[in-house]
């Protein structure tokens, strides 16, 4: 490595002066394998097809996040890993400096798999990090990112997870006879490694619950050290245990849940839609799925909002007294409102009612609370009503014009006009068309009227005017899906044969 790289690299692993050092996780893998892309997704807000043509890292690039915990995520290039030489022991892993990484500051590593990609080398290059970083800090926690798995069958990616799985864990128990640690003691790699395997893709939460599973971790893992120095600081003592971070937000989620009868709550980084913690319930993939999108829906109000300023920063503006009898009026609403986008800006909580949940609070209302509530449902199901009968009322005036038109002396077409009118609940013309086709065994296709601009019609080859009028009124595939007679459908007088079309 160059001066100029090592510079850049002590200024990427060293955190500020005067600043709380941040935890760093380190994103390796193979060329390709798509850390950038899953990176720039999670933590920048790209879209996943935006990443489809990125080039190649050059150098490591570092995310910053605060949810909780002060969070450095650097993702390392592939070429990084050529580097490596295979069959490094702990003798030579600790004089190396291949990767120039300060593995005892480093708190995570993640490494990526590509799926889609022969990964018996990256499964090579993955024994020989574990054994260089586990060496040197075996408090590291490693997770094996099984990436790109959206084009794969559940049970074919399952099956790469397994395998995956194993080949790691049999390279780990080769590596245990030459392994030794920093006590002479004999090692066990496969019991003492800390090594968790994921399946992820960008084109889905899996990769966003991943990393939200790396940042639990690692308060677990803060509270699992607090615990041990509170123990020896306090030995004999009868002070009661204080209760850890990941446990307290733990059990707020449970109270939240169980006072306002919620099926599941999480609590959720806006910025990065992961979430750092939710009630003791078992992970429901569709109810994440549901927040991740909601999550989503909330950014894009902070870019509108972002002119507002915050609570703190409002109170030290000028006093003006002309604005006093507002300010009484609204400051009620003003400091929901801004609490709601301080909400934005930071972490959320969102949450899910359950059926049986609304059931319980509609018991509790009181007389006129139900009375008014009654009073608004029968007044949005009139309007619901309304809106029918006059869609209704439209279908019913619609017309749909069959036509024949002659090509030349001895070819004719039938054209379809008006169809689109009744889409939904018909299909889409081109799939009403192939249904035609089928029938009559002849061509059929959708083209732009010549009569009315802007409206598509069905062409088929052939005279079947008859036919088709039949077919319509019957109702018969492929018009199985048009409304009846008594929702607004067609009627004979509303079909009419264009004898002038030419």
């Amino acid at each position: 490595m160059s001066a100029g790289e090592a510079r850049t690299s002590e200024r990427l692993f060293a955190h500020g002066k005067g600043e709380p050092m941040r935890r760093k996780i380190m994103i390796l893998g193979m060329r390709r394998a798509g850390k950038s892309s899953m990176c720039k997704v999670v933590f920048q807000s790209y879209q996943p097809n935006d990443t489809l043509f990125l080039p190649p890292t050059a150098r490591t690039q570092t995310f910053e996040t605060e949810a909780f915990q002060r969070l450095e995520i650097c993702d390392v290039p592939g070429s990084a890993l050529l580097q490596i030489k295979l069959g490094a022991s702990k003798t030579d892993a600790e004089s190396s400096t291949s990767l120039h990484i300060a593995w005892t500051e480093t708190s995570a590593v993640v490494f990526v798999v590509d799926a889609q990609d022969d990964y018996l080398d990256a499964v090579s290059k993955l024994k020989e990090v574990l054994l260089i970083a586990y060496a040197q800090n075996p408090k590291i926690h490693f997770h094996v990112f099984i990436h790109k798995v959206d084009g794969l069958s559940d049970d074919y990616k399952y099956d790469i997870q397994r395998d995956v799985e194993q080949r790691v864990y049999e390279e780990l128990i080769d590596a245990s006879h030459d392994f030794t640690t920093a006590s002479g003691e004999p090692a066990h790699l496969d019991a003492d490694v800390n090594i968790r395997f994921h399946l992820t893709s960008v084109f889905n939460p899996s990769v966003t619950v991943a990393f939200s599973r790396i940042q639990q971790r690692l308060m677990q893992s803060d509270d699992a050290s607090s615990h041990e120095s509170n123990a020896e600081n306090s030995a004999g003592s009868t002070a009661p245990a204080m209760i850890s971070l990941f446990d307290a937000i733990e059990s707020a989620c449970n109270a939240l849940c169980s006072i306002c009868h919620l099926e599941k709550a999480f609590v959720f980084d806006i910025q990065s839609r992961t979430y750092i913690g939710c009630d003791s319930s078992p992970f429901d993939a569709p109810l994440f799925d549901v927040m991740y999108e909601y999550a989503g829906f909330l950014m894009q109000f902070v870019t509108l909002y972002s002119h507002i300023p915050r609570e703190q920063e409002a109170s030290k503006t000028a006093y003006n007294p002309a604005d006093r009898a507002y300010a009484a009026s609204s400051d009620y609403n003003v400091s929901i409102f801004r609490h709601t986008i301080e909400l934005l800006r930071g972490l959320a909580s969102p949450s899910l009612y359950s059926e049986e949940a609304i059931t319980d609070k509609l018991k509790s209302l009181t007389t006129e609370q139900a009375e008014s509530l009654e009073r608004e449902s029968a007044k949005r199901e009139r309007k619901a009503e309304a809106k029918a009968e006059k869609e209704r009322a439209q279908l019913a005036s619609s017309k749909v014009i069959l036509s024949r038109v002659a090509r030349t002396k001895r070819k004719v077409i039938t054209c379809i006009t008006g169809l689109h009118l009744f889409s939904p609940p018909l299909p889409a013309l081109k799939v009403i068309a192939k249904g035609l086709s089928s029938r009559f065994a002849t061509g059929a296709s959708v083209s732009q009227s010549i009569q009315n601009p802007g409206v598509d019609e069905i062409h088929i080859q052939g005279d079947v005017l008859d036919e088709v009028k039949k077919m319509l009124l019957q109702r018969a595939k492929p018009f199985e899906k048009m409304p009846s007679v008594e929702d607004g459908g067609l009627l004979e007088k509303n079909i009419v044969i264009d004898e002038k079309a030419k």
